[in-house]
């Protein structure tokens, strides 16, 4: 696996594992089981879907912030010791690899800056890595 949506791609892989159940009321509910307390509810499959997303990546972030430890979700294992300057300086080292070999595909991205790599997300997060 490529590092270059690393976000992304944990987030599909846990919504193609996402289970729906339509309720007694006709409204949907949905659960992402690797993801504990991952729940969402909405009046249509899609609506509960896009609501489901949309709980997954704040869940995602407190988790980040509280430290907590993420499910590996296909491979995919998002938890490093942001303390830990030798994960820190991993993340780096893949970030930096990506951009020097070219392997960032900005041709699917919404709004990518054009002819400029410093306005990357990427590129500001290796900023922010390099200050710890």
């Amino acid at each position: 696996m490529e590092f270059k949506y690393v976000l992304t791609d944990y987030i599909e892989q846990a919504m193609a594992q996402a289970v729906y159940e339509e309720l007694e009321d006709g409204t949907y509910g949905g659960t992402i089981p690797p993801c504990w307390g991952v729940i969402a509810f909405g009046s249509n499959q899609p609506e509960c879907k896009e609501e489901l997303q949309s709980v997954l990546e704040e869940w995602m972030l407190v988790g980040f912030k509280l430290g907590d430890e993420l499910p590996v979700v296909n491979g995919i294992d998002l938890n490093l010791d942001w303390s830990s300057q030798e994960d820190a300086a991993r993340l780096a080292t893949i970030i930096a690899g990506d951009f020097y070999n070219d392997q960032f595909d900005l041709s699917e991205r919404v709004n990518s800056p054009a002819n400029t790599w410093a306005l990357l997300p990427e590129v500001e997060a290796l900023r922010q890595i390099q200050t710890f």
